[in-house]
């Protein structure tokens, strides 16, 4: 065992929430619990899990740095509420921002439930030391309806969730039936179909009946080229090759003679997301890039992880 999870609660209402007083001194209980048992090696990973918009709010983010600062964590587990990879351009700006004033308490950050173009580049402008997500799910948190019953299920109904695939080199995922309508227009089958024949060695077919093994090629893919440049130019890489690929992307995209009026307005409506990212983004490079640490592992026999991706 290297490492343990602090137990901690939904903060809905952020510090003034009746649970936070009670996480953190339960943090403090399980260190001293852990080396009164020889687990002094075992590092503590601390979820801060609360809505993004406490985090924005200046006194709120004061007050939670102040209380943060003095835990026996070594690694702070960040899942904010209403944040994820569909986030827009203003709210992605906002937030990374806020998350870099958390720096403060010198603790490796991890941001949970955030993966896409969003996740990205919170480790290549240095915001966060790594990120977390599922495999083509998880990739956004969301606790607004936890308090709201759930309808009861019929009897008749299935519990099968909708599959949707990643384009490659495009923030967005579509379900199988438009990826193949893409695929059936003129040039509509390379703009789709994965072009790396070790992720998918009969390209478009490979990618959908294996979608789990193409999304997780690309995630691992895009962490270890930013990971393989210096940390100076990480954001020069992030812009210059993955925001420009996706852009280049959505543009070809755009371009296609598709029928179908609902895929021609969502394809539409990425590329403007896009092109109104890149800009946001470019506004971030005035504010410089911070070097946040390396997530820690205390096993003596183990070095800390230099990957951005768990």
């Amino acid at each position: 065992m290297t490492c343990v999870m602090s137990p901690t609660h939904f903060l809905r209402s952020g510090v003034d929430d009746i649970w936070f007083p009670s996480d953190c001194r339960s943090v403090s209980l399980l260190r001293t619990a852990l080396d009164r048992e020889g687990g002094t090696h075992i590092a503590i990973d601390y979820p801060l899990i609360l809505p993004h918009t406490r985090l924005l709010d200046d006194e709120y983010r004061t007050r939670i740095v102040s209380d943060l600062c003095d835990l026996p964590i070594d690694n702070l587990v960040l899942r904010l509420s209403g944040f994820g990879a569909d986030a827009g351009p203003l709210t992605v700006k906002k937030t990374l921002v806020a998350i870099q004033e958390l720096h403060v308490c010198r603790y490796p950050i991890l941001l949970d439930y955030v993966g896409g173009l969003v996740g990205l580049s919170a480790l290549a402008f240095g915001i966060v030391s790594g990120i977390a997500h599922g495999i083509g799910e998880r990739d956004r948190f969301d606790a607004r309806s936890w308090h709201i019953q759930s309808e009861q299920r019929s009897s008749n109904g299935s519990f099968r969730r909708s599959i949707y695939f990643p384009l490659p080199d495009l923030d967005k995922s579509f379900r199988k039936r438009d990826i193949e309508a893409i695929a059936n227009t003129p040039k509509g089958k390379r703009l789709v179909a994965c072009g790396n024949r070790e992720c998918c060695p009969q390209g478009l077919t490979s990618m959908l009946s294996n979608h789990r093994s193409h999304i997780a090629w690309q995630k691992f893919r895009a962490v270890n080229d930013l990971y393989s440049v210096p940390d100076s130019r990480r954001i020069d890489h992030f812009m210059n090759v993955e925001m420009r690929n996706a852009e280049r992307k959505a543009r070809d995209l755009v371009r296609l003679r598709i029928d179908n009026d609902r895929l021609k307005q969502a394809l539409s409506k990425e590329r403007k997301r896009l092109d109104s990212m890149t800009r946001m983004f470019e506004t971030l490079l005035e504010r410089g890039r911070p070097f946040p640490p390396a997530l820690k592992v205390r096993w003596k026999y183990r070095a800390p992880t230099q990957r951005g991706l768990l």
